[in-house]
């Protein structure tokens, strides 16, 4: 009694299972028809996990092989028509790996050459353009990886090849004047030959980096020179020196505090010589230019 209600429970359970499994076959073969590959496959994996036995079936296996290639072929697709050229070729090589027997992937795969060839050659053409030479030239290397036979592509690349050359060779000897310019102290002349290094290497990020650093280093410079001015009561002229460093400092907080305390100075050399109230103004001047709080407040304590 007990064995056959256990027999009748089991044969229950595998018509669910068999009725689900077929469900989803259907939903899977619908979705193939509608052209919806990845909502196939995904039902075609529903049916093998709701009845394992489907992995015998050569048909389900077929069917199955064939919506995964399909997947992957329009997964190529689409990155195609987004001109993400790398992923299509991956997705249309990973199409004809699953089901060798399935066509499109290979003639698509053939046929994008030339197509990403002459699109990237236009996106080369707009770098050069901005004067990105180095970003140009990996462009158009891709480019001729896609479309090796295009002879405009190979000559466009050598061109830009050597156009390239020429301005590194100039931004070399605009570096070697802006190190001079800054031995010198010469700092408008050794930013500005330094910018226009980075300007023809737009893609350059070192020379980008080298505009700050000597930007930087003219701001140190011409603070260290401010506050050998202001020891020595030339507080006009600490403060034009801090004026020009204001223009060059990547970060103007050191400018500030030199700004504080050259202020501060002033209020004590008014003190000195009972200017009473021009130093409670140059405490202010420091209280506002001053980056620390704990600074700030003592400063203004003292204009009070």
């Amino acid at each position: 009694m007990v064995a056959a209600r256990t027999l009748s429970v089991v044969m229950c359970l595998l018509s669910v299972a068999g009725c689900a499994a077929q469900r989803h076959l259907d939903h899977a073969r619908a979705a193939s028809l509608g052209h919806d590959y990845a909502a196939a496959v995904a039902h075609y994996e529903y049916a093998l996990a709701a009845q394992p036995s489907l992995h015998d079936s050569e048909r389900v296996a077929s069917e199955l092989r064939r919506a995964r290639a399909q997947a992957a072929y329009e997964r190529g697709r689409a990155n195609q028509q987004a001109h993400a050229y790398d992923a299509a070729a991956d997705a249309y090589r990973n199409a004809m790996e699953i089901d060798p027997s399935f066509e499109p992937p290979t003639e698509a795969l053939r046929a994008m050459g030339p197509e990403a060839g002459r699109w990237l050659f236009g996106q080369a053409g707009a770098l050069i353009d901005e004067g990105r030479l180095d970003r140009a030239i990996e462009v158009l290397e891709h480019a001729r990886h896609y479309d090796p036979d295009n002879a405009t592509i190979t000559t466009r690349l050598r061109d830009t090849i050597q156009l390239n050359r020429q301005r590194r060779e100039q931004a070399d000897t605009l570096l070697d004047e802006s190190d001079k310019a800054a031995s010198a102290g010469a700092w408008d002349e050794a930013v500005a030959h330094a910018q226009a290094a980075a300007e023809l290497m737009p893609d350059d990020q070192t020379l980008a980096a080298g505009v700050v650093d000597i930007r930087r280093r003219a701001a140190d410079d011409l603070i260290v020179r401010a506050r050998e001015r202001a020891v020595a009561s030339a507080f006009d002229r600490a403060d034009e020196l801090l004026a020009l460093a204001g223009e060059f400092a990547p970060d103007q907080t050191p400018v500030n505090r030199a700004l504080a305390d050259v202020a501060a100075a002033r209020a004590r050399a008014a003190e000195a010589v009972g200017r009473h109230g021009a130093a409670m103004m140059h405490y202010r001047t420091a209280a506002e230019h001053h980056p620390d709080a704990a600074e700030r407040s003592a400063l203004t304590h003292r204009a009070a």
